[in-house]
């Protein structure tokens, strides 16, 4: 405590900025170095004009093997958004520049079955943006409560919530994670969930409690519940 009276509401929400400035400062310097990425169209256009020598297919990655003056060789990588959709469309023609020298060899991804569980991703979503408002819901209410029954009730919707969050988010990181590293990412978001948000979570509503007031601070954590909302309907959006 003594650490954290130290440190004003503003100072913290300076740190914070100050962060997040720094943050999206190092993102933004590295998209300008980074080459813009080629379009499917052109993609297209290099195995008509013939310019592929070789060419594989990693966890969605195309990678191209172009050619160029002489023995020159050059690299080009782009991420097909379906895999599906590039095969059907350019099988055809691959096969043929293959069989005429075009193109020296490739390599497609093994086959792949879709998990029993991957029908349901879009019931995933919505289940995952129903835990998250409801995570809402429960903090306004922890403010709004004035008796220590209502206090109760609104801490058993942590047995709605908890669960909703984590069984919906473990199957969509799956699903959205190449399975060299699913298991890492399954580590990650654990990490984020539990340890990160224990640990920010008294730093940050310890000050605001003691400058704004207990129902305020809940009402803030309820308003900041929309931020992943909002990025769930974003993913929600991609999806489909």
């Amino acid at each position: 405590m003594v650490f954290l009276k130290r440190f004003s509401a503003r100072d913290l929400i300076f740190y914070l900025l100050a962060i997040l400035v720094m943050v999206f400062t190092f993102n933004a310097v590295q998209q300008m170095n980074e080459p813009d990425d080629p379009t499917y169209n052109e993609i297209r256009l290099l195995f008509e004009q013939e310019k592929v020598k070789y060419f594989s297919v990693e966890d969605n990655v195309l990678t191209l093997t172009l050619r160029g003056e002489g023995e020159d060789t050059s690299t080009l990588k782009y991420h097909l958004a379906d895999f599906n959709v590039f095969y059907n469309d350019l099988h055809e023609l691959i096969d043929s520049q293959r069989q005429a020298g075009i193109i020296q060899d490739y390599d497609y991804p093994a086959g792949w079955a879709e998990p029993w569980w991957f029908v349901y991703v879009p019931y995933l979503v919505i289940l995952l943006g129903f835990g998250i408002l409801m995570y809402a819901v429960k903090f306004a209410l922890y403010a709004f409560a004035q008796e220590p029954l209502w206090i109760v009730a609104c801490a058993s919707l942590q047995l709605v919530t908890m669960p909703m969050v984590l069984l919906s988010s473990k199957f969509l990181i799956k699903e959205v994670s190449a399975e060299a590293v699913a298991g890492s990412a399954q580590m990650f978001a654990m990490a984020v969930f539990v340890g990160i948000s224990a640990l920010l979570t008294p730093l940050i509503c310890a000050p605001l409690v003691e400058h704004l007031g207990h129902d305020v601070t809940l009402y803030g954590i309820a308003a900041f519940c929309l931020i992943p909302l909002a990025l769930t309907l974003i993913y929600a959006r991609r999806y489909k």
